[in-house]
């Protein structure tokens, strides 16, 4: 959202184009079912995992 209103004009972004600390995340991680894809899966499991552990650590245990 910020790269996207950052080339509006400044009145059209509106609320979104405030920068906020951030409170709640949503990772959505797409994985496939067809062909030869453990090696794909297992790097966005592990991506997830490493986005959790590294850069939204304090989210999480404020959650659990």
């Amino acid at each position: 959202m910020e790269n996207i209103s950052s080339t509006l004009d400044s009145s059209a972004g509106g609320a979104f184009a405030s920068a906020r600390p951030v409170k709640k995340v949503l990772i959505v991680a797409i994985n496939s079912n067809r062909g030869l894809c453990g090696g794909f899966n297992a790097n966005i499991v592990r991506t997830v995992n490493r986005l959790l552990r590294e850069e939204y650590a304090p989210l999480v245990k404020e959650g659990m």
